[in-house]
């Protein structure tokens, strides 16, 4: 309150990680800025031209990778689980 003579002070955030080196505080998280004509890219850092965003094709999602990755090798693991059982059943 002004009227008690308190001053609250905010701290400053340290907007290092971002291209253009300024960024605000939302509810959750650190949003960077960009400079003019330009727009934040998909990873929420650099700063890339509006009319090079266009043109990029969109990035695989990394869950999608893992997902296929994880059922490739168990599909893997399994079909090996089953030729050790069938030889150790045949001898």
């Amino acid at each position: 309150m002004e009227g008690d003579g308190e001053v609250i002070i905010s701290p400053v955030q340290n907007c290092s990680h971002c291209e253009s080196g300024e960024c605000h505080e939302s509810k959750d998280s650190i949003i960077c800025y960009c400079d003019k004509e330009l727009v934040l890219a998909t990873d929420g850092v650099s700063c890339i031209n509006a009319s090079e965003a266009s043109l990029q094709p969109p990035q695989p999602s990394l869950s999608h990778l893992a997902l296929g990755l994880s059922v490739g090798t168990s599909a893997l693991i399994a079909a090996l689980l089953l030729v050790v059982s069938g030889v150790m059943i045949s001898t």
